[in-house]
C-alpha cells in the first residue's frame, strides 16, 4: 500500500466505530454532534488530505472482526463479559425490523414505512410462534432427545439458510451446520443505497421467508427465482442475519470461509476460489455461552462431492458426532446418487429428526438404533407423484401401522393437516 492510501476494510472499521460512538451517545442522551465526531475522526485519524480510499468488494457487513479481538473496540461487553459485535448485531436487529437506531442517524426511513413493515413481521411472526415454533421449543424440552446428547453439534443437510427451525427443535446445541446450494451472498452496503431501494430490500428479504411462514421449509424454485433469476435478494446471508435478531441473538463474530484441499476451515481471504461458506459465532442475549453456525453453499450429491467440492466430503468425514435434522429434503437420500451424504448422516449421527424425506427406513430398520414414528405415514406428494415407486416405503407404511405417537406441531410437505405428517425420531442404541 502506498504512503497516504487507506485499505477499505481501515476506513470501514473507523466508520463503524464512529457509528457505535454515535449510537451509544445517544444511548445514553450525551450530547455529542455527529458533524463534530467526523471532523474530529477525518483530521486526527487519517489526516485527511491526499488520502486515497482503496475500492473493496467485500461490503461493510462481511468485514471479519476477529473474534473475541477487542482491538478495535467495535464491541460492547455484556454483563457475562461476552464481546458483542454491534454493528452485526444492529445490522441483524434492522433487518429483521426489530430496531433501526442504530441506523437513524446515516439512512432515512420514514416513521411510517418502519411501523408499517415492523408491524407486519411481528403479526406474521407472532402466529408461527404460536401455532408451531413455541410448541416446537416446549415440546423439544420434555419428549425429545437425551439431556447427554442436546447440547451437540447439530448437522442439518438440504436446509436452506433455516437456523429457526433448527434452534427451536435443538435450543441448546453449541453448534450448527447447514447445508444448501443457495449462494452465501453478501448484505448490500446501506450507505450506497437511498431510502427507497433500502426499503426494497427490507421488504424484500422479509418476502423470501414466505414459504416459512407458511409451510415451515423453504421452496428450492422460489429460492433460485428470489436470488439468480429475478435478483430480489444477494443470497441467504440477509435470511441467516433475520434469524438471529429474531431468535434472540447477538452477533460475536462474522466470517467468510471456504475449505482447503485436505477438508480444514480457513478464511475466505486465504484463497481465491473454492467451497463458498459464512461463519457466525453468536450468544443468545443474557448467556455467555457462545455457539456456531457454519453455512455451505454446495452440492452435497455423489457428483458434487467427487466433481466439485471433494474437499466438503474430507471436511464431514471428520465431524463430530452430531445430532441430524432432515425435513422437506426432496426424498435427495432415497436415490443412489446421494449414497455418500446419507452414509455420512448414518455415520455421524447420535440421533436423526427426520420425515419420510430423509434416510429410507429401510437402512436403520435394525438393532443399532430406535424408532419413534409420530404422525401418520402417507404417500408422497403429488410434486413427486412421478417416482411414487421409488419413493414410497411399504416397510415403513407397516412399522407406522404398529405404533405411533402425536405431535403438537407440523412441519415439512404435509403441513396443511397435522394428522397427516410423518416424523421420525432415530436414536443410536449401539455406540460406534
Amino acid at each position: 500500500m502506498k504512503k497516504g492510501e487507506v485499505s477499505i476494510e481501515k476506513f470501514e472499521i473507523y466508520i463503524s466505530l464512529l457509528l457505535d460512538f454515535n449510537y451509544n451517545c445517544r444511548k445514553y442522551d450525551m450530547n455529542i454532534n455527529i458533524k463534530t465526531l467526523l471532523v474530529i475522526l477525518f483530521h486526527s485519524t487519517f489526516a485527511f488530505q491526499s488520502c486515497n480510499v482503496k475500492k473493496s468488494p467485500v461490503s461493510n457487513a462481511s468485514i471479519n472482526y476477529p473474534e473475541l479481538d477487542t482491538t478495535f473496540q467495535t464491541s460492547d461487553k455484556d454483563i457475562n463479559n461476552v464481546f458483542i459485535d454491534t454493528f452485526q448485531t444492529s445490522l441483524a436487529n434492522f433487518i429483521s425490523g426489530m430496531d433501526k437506531s442504530y441506523y437513524d442517524s446515516i439512512l432515512s426511513i420514514d416513521s411510517d414505512f418502519w411501523d408499517e413493515f415492523t408491524g407486519k413481521i411481528n403479526e406474521d411472526f407472532s402466529k408461527i410462534e404460536h401455532r408451531r415454533l413455541m410448541k416446537m421449543f416446549e415440546w423439544s424440552q420434555s419428549s425429545f432427545i437425551d439431556k447427554s446428547i442436546d447440547t451437540s453439534l447439530v448437522f442439518y443437510p438440504f436446509s436452506g439458510p433455516d437456523f429457526l427451525h433448527a434452534h427451536y427443535l435443538y435450543p441448546n446445541a453449541n453448534e450448527y451446520i447447514l447445508f444448501a446450494l443457495e449462494d452465501v451472498g453478501d448484505i448490500p452496503n446501506l450507505k450506497d443505497l437511498d431510502s427507497e431501494s433500502t426499503k426494497q430490500y427490507l421488504k424484500n428479504t422479509n418476502n423470501f421467508l414466505r414459504d416459512i411462514y407458511l409451510r415451515s421449509y423453504f421452496i428450492t424454485k422460489n429460492m433460485q427465482k428470489d436470488i439468480n433469476k429475478e435478483k430480489k435478494v444477494p443470497g441467504v446471508l440477509s435470511t441467516l442475519y433475520w434469524f438471529f435478531s429474531r431468535t434472540d441473538h447477538q452477533i460475536v463474530n462474522v466470517e467468510r470461509i471456504t475449505l482447503d484441499s485436505n477438508g480444514k476451515l480457513i478464511s475466505r481471504d486465504d484463497i481465491d476460489d473454492g467451497i463458498d461458506g459464512v461463519k457466525f459465532s453468536f450468544v443468545k442475549k443474557g448467556e455467555k455461552n457462545i455457539k456456531r453456525l457454519t453455512y455451505f453453499s454446495c452440492d452435497i450429491s455423489d457428483k458434487g462431492f467427487e466433481k466439485k467440492n471433494p474437499e466438503l466430503f474430507l471436511y464431514l468425514q471428520n465431524i463430530r458426532k452430531c445430532n441430524t435434522f432432515v425435513k422437506s429434503a426432496s426424498y435427495l437420500m432415497h436415490y443412489k446418487s446421494f449414497k455418500k451424504i446419507r452414509d455420512i448422516v448414518l455415520d455421524k449421527s447420535l440421533s436423526i429428526f427426520q420425515d419420510d424425506t430423509g434416510v429410507p427406513f429401510k437402512y436403520v430398520d435394525n438393532e443399532d438404533w430406535n424408532i419413534r414414528c409420530f404422525g401418520a405415514y402417507l404417500k408422497p406428494i403429488k410434486d413427486f407423484e412421478k417416482n411414487y415407486n421409488i419413493l414410497y416405503q411399504k416397510d415403513l407404511a407397516s412399522r407406522y401401522k404398529e405404533s405411533t405417537e402425536k405431535l403438537p406441531f407440523s412441519l415439512g410437505y404435509h403441513w396443511k393437516d397435522i394428522s397427516e405428517q410423518n416424523q421420525m425420531l432415530i436414536t443410536r442404541l449401539i455406540e460406534q
